[in-house]
């Protein structure tokens, strides 16, 4: 399992500050569960780690307010914007649940890879795979907490998380510009044997161009916009102040 930095959030509403004051904390914490291989330096190797057949997304959100019967609650469709980024980049939904435990709120997905990953797994070294991926958020606050700023802190925390993040050390699971080339390639996998092309050359080039990064387009085409997030935000999310 590979433990991410804790991040530690504030949420302000700087067009309405007094609907929320004290200010909301929040405190978020990602878990990536893959196989264990001997071979630490192919552990590190990010052209060899790439998603299962199945893949399980769980998410945890858990409230602490003054009033606890206050705690906000969420339905599936707050939560439709986590399915859409997953159907985007080639995995398919089996299942769907969400269920309320005293104040954690539990967000389940299981997922399947569409992609074929036969030719990587013929390579001299086997891949790494990830089968889970969790994500834990609490939040903390005197007054009550609106379910509208527990999914914008969401919305924002993720996509931080995955360009910051995810986009670079697991190119192969979560960069969409990636896994498109990757399936291109693929395609034309038996050209690459005709022309004595090594497979294995060719993701790592792949995985490796930072030119396939949303982050790279924001610094390099600044003004450019608006940005295509992996999780869109509305102009009432981009109204939180994130500290």
């Amino acid at each position: 399992m590979i433990v991410l930095d804790t991040v530690y959030l504030e949420i302000l509403d700087k067009e309405n500050i007094t609907n929320i004051t004290p200010s909301i904390l929040s405190e978020w914490n990602c878990y990536i569960f893959q196989d264990h291989y001997n071979d630490n330096k192919q552990k590190n190797d990010p052209t060899f780690v790439i998603p299962g057949k199945n893949i399980l997304f769980e998410l945890q959100l858990q409230t602490k307010t003054k009033t606890p019967t206050a705690s906000p609650s969420l339905l599936e469709s707050d939560l439709d914007f986590i399915n859409k980024y997953w159907s985007n980049i080639s995995y398919k939904i089996i299942n769907t649940s969400i269920s309320t435990v005293n104040n954690t709120i539990f967000f389940k997905l299981e997922l399947e890879c569409l992609m074929n990953w036969s030719h990587i797994n013929c390579t001299e070294k086997k891949p790494i795979t990830v089968s889970k991926i969790l994500i834990k958020g609490g939040f903390i606050s005197l007054g009550n907490i609106p379910s509208s700023i527990l999914v914008s802190t969401l919305k924002n925390f993720m996509n931080g998380l995955f360009l910051s993040q995810l986009e670079f050390k697991y190119p192969l699971c979560f960069n969409k510009i990636v896994r498109k080339h990757y399936a291109l390639h693929s395609i034309y996998y038996k050209y690459n044997q005709l022309y004595k092309i090594n497979f294995r050359n060719v993701v790592d080039i792949l995985v490796k161009d930072p030119r396939n990064t949303t982050i790279y387009k924001m610094i390099m085409y600044p003004y450019k916009k608006p940005y295509s997030l992996p999780f869109p935000t509305t102009k009432s999310d981009s109204s939180l102040i994130l500290d």
